[in-house]
C-alpha cells in the first residue's frame, strides 16, 4: 500500500475539532420546544381487579385417602429397648483379709511398748531440766560480796573523778589538744597566731565541773562475759560548750572579716592580735558561769590483779563525751 504525505505539521496542527462541538451537531433548536402544552395533565388510572379475598372461615381438613379393603392391616414393628451392658464385677482376690489382719496385730505389737515408754521419757527429761535449774547458792555471787565490789567500784570512780580538775590531769590535755585543732580548722590561723592561751580556754572548760554518781554495778566472772568487771554511771555538770562554740566562732568570723584576716596569707599585728584576745576573754566571760549544761556518762571497771581498775579508753571516753571534745 502506497503512503501518502500529509501536508500538516504535528507540533504546528491546532487542536481538533470533535464531532459533537461542532455548531450543526445538534441542529436547530426552537426554543419554544421544551415548553409544556396548554392543556392540563392527567395521570392514568388503575382499573379495579376481579380478586375477592377469602373469608376468615376455618380451612376444612383434605380427606384422606381411603385405603383398599382387600389390603392386610400393619403390624406396628416391635421397639427396641436400651438395655444397659453387662458390668463385669471382678474376682475377689483370696488371701487379702488375712493379710490385712496380721498387718494390724504386728503394729499393734510394735507400737504399744513405745507408747508405755512415752510417760517414762518425759519424766526423765522433766528429772534433767529440774537439775539444771536448781540454784546452786555455793556458786552465786553473794548480795555481801557484790556490796562490797560495788563499794570499791564507787570509790575508784569517785578518785578517778575528784582529779579531773587537777593540775595534771588527763583532762586537761585532752581538752587543750581538741581546742587548738578545733581553732586552726574553723579560723586557719592557729591560737598563738591571734595570741590566744590554750590554757584560759581549759580552766574555763573545767569552771565549776560537779559529779553525781547515780549508779554502780558489779558483776563477778560467773556472769556476762566470763570475767568480772563493773558500771558506773553519773551526772556531770560542765559550761556549756556547744553554746559558747557557737558564739565565739561567729564573733571570731566577723572580726577577721572586718580586719582584711580571711582568705589571704597576712599574719596579724600586735593590736590586732590584742583586739582578738579582748573578744575571747569575753566570750568566755559570757559563758563561763551563766549557762551550764548536765551530761549522763559512765566509767568502766575490771577486776586486776590488785583490786578494780577502770577499764582501757573508758577515761578518755568519759571525758571526750563529757567535754564535747568530737
Amino acid at each position: 500500500m502506497k503512503r501518502r504525505d500529509s501536508q500538516i505539521d504535528p507540533f504546528n496542527a491546532g487542536e481538533p475539532e470533535l464531532p459533537w462541538e461542532s455548531p450543526d451537531a445538534y441542529g436547530d433548536h426552537d426554543e419554544d420546544a421544551c415548553e409544556l402544552p396548554d392543556h392540563s395533565y392527567e395521570s392514568p388510572t388503575k382499573a379495579p381487579d376481579d380478586y375477592d379475598a377469602p373469608d376468615d372461615a376455618p380451612a376444612q381438613k383434605p380427606a384422606e385417602p381411603e385405603q383398599p379393603t382387600n389390603r392386610r392391616a400393619s403390624r406396628p414393628a416391635p421397639t427396641r429397648e436400651s438395655t444397659p451392658a453387662p458390668v463385669s464385677t471382678p474376682k475377689r482376690k483370696r488371701g487379702c483379709g488375712c493379710l490385712v489382719l496380721i498387718l494390724i496385730v504386728i503394729a499393734i505389737n510394735v507400737l504399744l511398748p513405745t507408747l508405755a515408754f512415752i510417760p517414762h521419757c518425759t519424766g526423765i527429761m522433766l528429772e534433767d531440766d529440774a537439775v539444771e535449774l536448781t540454784w546452786d547458792a555455793s556458786d552465786s555471787y553473794e548480795d555481801e560480796e557484790r556490796e562490797e565490789d560495788e563499794a570499791e567500784i564507787e570509790a575508784l570512780a569517785e578518785d578517778t573523778l575528784d582529779t579531773v580538775t587537777a593540775p595534771e590531769s588527763p583532762a586537761r590535755s585532752l581538752i587543750a589538744s581538741h581546742f587548738e585543732q578545733d581553732f586552726q580548722q574553723n579560723l586557719g590561723y592557729t591560737v598563738q597566731d591571734l595570741g590566744i592561751d590554750t590554757d584560759d580556754y581549759v580552766e574555763w572548760a573545767l569552771t565549776g565541773f560537779d559529779y553525781d554518781i547515780t549508779d554502780v554495778f558489779a558483776f563477778d566472772d560467773s556472769e556476762g562475759w566470763g570475767e568480772a568487771y563493773g558500771s558506773v554511771y553519773f551526772d556531770a555538770t560542765t559550761p556549756d560548750i556547744f553554746a559558747f562554740k557557737d558564739s565565739f566562732y561567729a564573733a571570731a568570723h566577723e572580726f577577721l572579716a572586718q580586719n582584711n584576716l580571711i582568705g589571704i596569707d597576712v599574719m596579724p599585728n600586735d593590736a590586732q592580735r590584742a583586739s582578738f584576745q579582748a573578744l575571747f576573754d569575753e566570750q568566755l566571760d559570757a559563758f563561763r558561769t551563766t549557762v551550764t549544761t548536765t551530761s549522763t556518762a559512765n566509767l568502766e571497771t575490771k577486776e586486776g590483779s590488785d583490786g578494780w581498775v577502770l577499764a582501757d579508753g573508758t577515761y578518755d571516753s568519759a571525758m571526750e563525751y563529757i567535754f564535747k571534745l568530737y
